[in-house]
């Protein structure tokens, strides 16, 4: 049977790194960090954790800004609709346009990864119940969400550094 190990890359290819004076195999680190992810999202569903206030705070605070460039550009138009515009001033309210434009596309942009981090946190409490079904894709993918990087020590012992 193959069973797959770590190797530090400091060892094997920088030669600046000792490395652990024990194997590390992949599957035994795999099961102790699922074990670890699996505790860590029922300590999150259990303290009922909620996204920061500050989040709801920054969007409600993006969504006035977006009215008030809308309401920019209405008045833009209604100017330009209303005549009277010479060549000059076309172009200026054209690149004032623009530029109203490319802000509001920017608040949309940052409501949308403030909304989208708020859901991946709710997705991976709500994993917490399915941990030990999840198939392997969804659990590498929470993975990467709450962990920040894995040491392994020189004496073999393992600390996980997270994200949450």
């Amino acid at each position: 049977m193959l069973r797959r190990y770590f190797n530090c890359t400091g060892k094997s290819h920088k030669r600046i790194c000792t490395g652990p004076k024990v194997t590390i195999y992949a599957e035994d680190l795999e099961n102790m960090v699922y074990d670890c992810i699996a505790e860590k999202l029922a300590d999150l569903k259990q303290t009922g954790h909620r996204s920061p206030t500050v989040e709801r705070g920054e969007i409600n605070d993006l969504k006035l800004k977006i009215k008030a460039i809308e309401q920019q550009e209405k008045q833009l138009l209604d100017t330009m609709l209303a005549g009277g515009c010479n060549d000059a001033l076309l172009a200026i309210a054209n690149q004032k346009a623009t530029q109203l434009k490319q802000n509001r596309l920017n608040l949309y942009a940052r409501m949308e990864e403030l909304s989208s981090r708020k859901e991946e946190t709710d997705v991976v409490i709500n994993l917490a119940d399915s941990w030990q079904t999840a198939d392997y894709q969804r659990k590498k993918a929470v993975a990467m969400i709450v962990i920040h990087k894995i040491l392994i020590r020189e004496d073999g012992s393992i600390q996980i550094i997270w994200n949450l």
